[in-house]
């Protein structure tokens, strides 16, 4: 009676210990590059970008749920959560990937302040399957960016998937402790700076005169954002006035045929008349800094017949090659 009883205990224990190491699952998880695209650091605009990131559990003989705590970490350019860093060589761009709306960043068990993201599903037939979005967002106005392909990569501990089935006898784990098991996430974060500038002109105003004896000058400038280090040229068209020239500006009455000649000039002393390179004119070359650069602009009306009365203008369209 009594080796009886000690073998069904056995017995007991032999299949209690077979149904729990039956019951882990076996999880991957996958994730889609974050590719940002080209970026321009000098249009003011941020570049937003979004996927899934997708868990597949299979295996599961007993347990009913499986906690994933989806682990991002800082990347390979980087040493921080907010912001995260893509590097072309030694220059950097900074971005992040949210959980939510661009609002809360998206972290791992071992960034302080920067939580992973935890997902429970439920298992059907022994298997469970789970997708999660995140939002990612490259910054605007990263004037120290120069042109050229920037990365980061997520992997290790960088970006892993920690995970544990679990039934109603047995509590979920926590994110902050859970480490094990793990399947890796492996994807890449990238973007290319574009060459790029934004220039924007005020208005000429030579002011209001009654007769054209004696020229009348007048200064205005243009406002030129171009990408750090890349070089530019600036020229200005002939303007809207019939018979003008890049060299002989004219500015025609409203409502009217009448013209009044001007020119504009790249310096101060007004002997270098700005145009686009031809007819005897220059244009305007630089280099970009990443941040507004000024570029006066020098206009002269000279002597002339004075015509009719009113009021006179011309439009030039100012163009920026780089």
């Amino acid at each position: 009676m009594s080796r009886r009883q000690t073998g069904l205990r056995w017995l007991l224990a032999l299949i209690c210990l077979c149904g729990i190491s039956g019951a882990h699952a076996a999880c991957t998880a996958t994730a889609p590059s974050v590719a940002f695209g080209s970026y321009s650091p000098v249009s003011g605009n941020t570049v937003d970008v979004n996927g899934t990131i997708t868990i597949n559990c299979t295996g599961i003989a007993v347990s009913t749920r499986i906690r994933a705590c989806i682990n991002i970490g800082t990347g390979s350019a980087g040493t921080t959560v907010s912001p995260r860093i893509m590097a072309s060589g030694t220059r950097q761009l900074q971005f992040n990937i949210y959980s939510d709306s661009y609002t809360t960043p998206w972290g791992a068990r071992n960034t302080a302040g920067f939580a992973p993201i935890m997902v429970d599903f439920p298992v059907l037939l022994g298997n469970g399957t789970a997708s999660v979005n995140y939002f990612a967002r490259l910054f605007a106005n990263q004037s120290s960016a120069v042109a050229g392909n920037y990365s980061s990569t997520f992997s290790g501990l960088s970006a892993e998937v920690t995970y544990l089935d679990y039934g109603v006898l047995v509590p979920a784990p926590d994110c902050a402790t859970l480490s094990s098991p793990s399947t890796p996430i492996t994807f890449t974060a990238t973007a290319t700076v574009a060459n790029d500038c934004v220039i924007t002109a005020n208005t000429l105003d030579f002011g209001t005169s009654g007769v054209l004896r004696t020229a009348l000058d007048a200064n205005g400038s243009l406002s030129v954002r171009c990408t750090l280090n890349a070089p530019y040229s600036i020229a200005l068209n002939a303007g809207t006035g019939a018979g003008a020239t890049v060299a002989a500006r004219r500015m025609t009455r409203s409502g009217g045929t009448q013209t009044v000649g001007y020119q504009l000039f790249r310096n101060a002393a007004r002997t270098e008349p700005w145009g686009d390179g031809t007819n005897g004119t220059l244009t305007v070359t630089g280099t970009g800094t990443g941040t507004a650069q000024t570029v006066n602009l020098y206009g002269r009306v000279p002597a002339q017949t004075t015509p009719q009365a009113g009021t006179y203008q011309d439009t030039v369209t100012v163009t920026i090659t780089y």
